[in-house]
């Protein structure tokens, strides 16, 4: 018989992906573990049609509240939060893993029936006297130790109870979905728009940076590092993560992508974007070399945008950054994050190509989590806030990834991997983790220059400088 497990993560989407190693060790370690995950609609795409969860069990979240108000009429939501509880119920779980470590989810935890309740020592809101069993982290909120490791402590002392020993020394991995042939496909679509859109010849994609990405159900990355629990609001990166309902459970293969995104027949065939890109976007996918020669270019991806103000960098210096990234490397840049940053993306865009520098080309709101996913695979280089596609970069275990800092721990949320690094200032207020600088300031970020930065850059990470 098999052992049912759930895991209680809920959002955020840098949070959830800190939490996958969980899902990874139980895997190894515990014959015949069946894995449920409860999570919010917005970063549902990362268990989703994931191979190391079995079941995903969306969470309605404020639609259950606001269901069970005494003047509520959303006698639908009220439904599908019946709905909801019921499969939590029904599955009849051994053991319940609160890897959130708030009172919603310790409440899950215990409303889930599992006689083992697993969860951390002084978990806030006192959601830790919901549990059985606790381990004791220390300082949660420390700033010498990272989250994923806090994590894998939880993951290690759930092995502990359901084999009856501890488990040994595993590498990290952190499963991500599959990439499916409609993500693949629709990447390329939009590179290739972007590239036909963008002045100034921007690039091709380097063969070696192009992997085939249908060629395994599982992406994951080894000895990898990122973010405090609750710390950025779930929220979709695009529309396709506002799909779906609450209160279903959700076996693998089966999503919640929109059509254009959703999972179509596996085939073995690579990425398209190098061997077969449009007429017009093949004449843009190569840029000239100091020789005279065509010379391909690597990707490089910027994350400007986040849902903490103590957490962005401010537009002028990513302009310059960028600036000198073109004049200075081969980099094509790409720019993306969710709808809820075109607004602040565009502007950087429009103020990168009103100059003499063209290679840059605007993604923001048009790529779901899988899409960003198959994308992260063909890139060299990603530089970002601390934000949900950072981590998710990192998790690939692809590209090289660079954190920019300020409210939050870099050494504590910083994208978590051997090609990671982090920039911060290191000032006597940092970590401050206030949404809004308590000194109302943000000094942590607008005293860091764009040159400061890009001298970082080329001191941390080996950069694409030929052509």
């Amino acid at each position: 018989m098999a052992t049912e497990v759930v895991i209680i993560r809920l959002s955020a989407i840098g949070d959830v992906v800190h939490a996958l190693p969980v899902a990874a060790l139980l895997k190894q370690q515990v014959k015949d573990v069946r894995i449920t995950w409860v999570v919010e609609p917005a970063a549902s795409q990362l268990v989703l049609d994931n191979a190391a969860v079995n079941e995903v069990l969306i969470f309605p979240g404020k639609a259950l509240l606001r269901a069970f108000h005494p003047f509520s009429r959303q006698q639908e939501k009220l439904s599908e939060s019946f709905q909801f509880m019921r499969a939590l119920r029904s599955r009849h779980f051994d053991l319940a893993i609160d890897a959130q470590g708030l009172f919603k989810s310790g409440v899950l935890a215990f409303l889930s029936g599992a006689p083992l309740r697993l969860g951390f020592k002084g978990a806030r809101e006192f959601s830790d006297r919901l549990m059985t069993h606790l381990v004791d982290v220390g300082d949660y909120f420390g700033s010498s130790r990272h989250v994923v490791e806090h994590n894998l402590s939880l993951a290690q002392k759930a092995v502990e109870l359901l084999n009856g020993n501890a488990s040994g020394v595993v590498p990290v991995e952190f499963p991500l979905p599959k990439i499916n042939e409609a993500s693949a496909l629709r990447v390329k679509e939009l590179l290739e728009t972007a590239l036909d859109r963008a002045p100034n010849v921007p690039p091709t994609v380097r063969s070696d940076r192009a992997p085939n990405l249908l060629s395994s159900p599982l992406s994951t990355a080894t000895d990898i590092k990122s973010d405090r629990p609750d710390q950025e609001a779930s929220r979709p990166l695009s529309s396709p993560e506002k799909e779906g309902g609450a209160g279903l459970l959700h076996p693998p293969g089966k999503s919640e992508l929109p059509p254009n995104t959703e999972s179509s027949p596996t085939t073995t065939s690579s990425l398209s974007i190098v061997s077969r890109p449009s007429p017009g976007a093949k004449a843009k996918l190569l840029g000239e070399s100091s020789n005279g020669k065509e010379s391909p270019r690597s990707l490089l991806v910027l994350i400007p945008s986040t849902t903490w103000p103590s957490k962005i960098w401010p537009a002028d210096r990513w302009i310059g950054l960028a600036r000198k990234l073109i004049e200075k490397t081969n980099y094509q840049i790409l720019i993306v994050g969710g709808s809820q940053d075109l607004h602040g993306n565009q502007a950087i865009e429009r103020e990168l190509l009103s100059g003499t520098t063209g290679r840059v080309a605007n993604l923001t709101g048009r790529t779901s989590i899988v899409d960003l996913i198959a994308l992260f695979n063909m890139t060299d280089l990603v530089i970002g806030a601390d934000t949900g596609p950072l981590h998710i970069a990192a998790a690939t275990g692809k590209p090289k990834v660079v954190g920019i800092f300020g409210s939050t721990p870099d050494k504590r949320n910083g994208p978590y991997g051997q090609q990671c690094w982090t920039i911060a200032l290191g000032l006597s207020c940092q970590p401050c983790f206030s949404k809004i600088c308590p000194l109302g300031t943000t000094a942590c970020l607008k005293e860091m220059s764009d040159q400061y930065v890009f001298d970082k850059l080329t001191e941390m990470v080996p950069l694409d400088s030929s052509g």
